[in-house]
């Protein structure tokens, strides 16, 4: 039997967002939250596109410490980019503006910093359709390269991937009509194996996209 999605027309949601101008490194063998960081639409404000930049000026062991920050309790689950070592780690506690706690050990002082949320939180209980897209420069032949939805960062939801049939740019898609809750958190991940650090490109390609069927 065919299933059929009906909207409520007082309460849609429909939103996608996608990376410009902003190069991201992804590390070889470690799953990787996409930065996005433009939005083509977003009428309810769905998206969480937060972005905070800046330098450490302390060191303590698993904390990011900036006094230059402003961190606020919404940045708990945000990822943070080491872009001077190109690592990365997830915030756990907002201690106070100025000060939070990292899940991985990775921030010394002078080194500089991108924080981002970079998620999509389900308004309502529904069924939904997300579809993440992702662009690659050019991997090397036979790595693994990997696009995948996630469900409040722990649960993967969709996949898309496989080895590379040869040098050049490689895209991936991946999509998903599923079930969530309201306040559910929708992020995208990538992943290679080319042996080295390699970017997504910042391109309107490499998006996420999400819309209710159904409620």
């Amino acid at each position: 039997m065919a299933r059929i999605y009906t909207q409520n027309r007082g309460f849609q949601v429909k939103a996608r967002a996608h990376k410009i101008t902003t190069t991201q490194a992804i590390l070889h063998n470690l799953f990787t939250r996409v930065i996005l960081n433009s939005t083509d639409f977003d009428p309810n404000n769905n998206l969480d596109i937060t972005i905070r930049t800046g330098t450490a000026t302390s060191t303590l062991a698993n904390h990011l410490v900036d006094t230059g920050a402003t961190f606020g309790t919404s940045d708990v689950g945000a990822k943070v980019w080491n872009t001077t070592d190109n690592t990365y780690a997830i915030v756990t506690a907002r201690n106070s503006a100025t000060d939070v706690t990292l899940d991985t050990d990775i921030m010394v002082i002078g080194e500089t910093y991108t924080m981002y949320a970079s998620k999509f939180v389900c308004p309502i209980d529904g069924v939904y359709s997300v579809k993440g897209s992702i662009s690659f420069e050019a991997l090397v032949d036979a790595c693994y390269a990997v696009a995948r939805i996630m469900k409040n960062h722990t649960t993967m939801i969709a996949q898309q991937g496989g080895l590379t049939g040869g040098p050049g740019t490689v895209d991936l898609e991946a999509s998903v009509i599923d079930q969530f809750a309201a306040n559910d958190i929708i992020t995208l991940e990538v992943y290679q194996t080319s042996g080295v650090t390699k970017n997504l490109i910042a391109a309107e390609n490499t998006s996420l996209s999400i819309q209710l069927l159904s409620r």
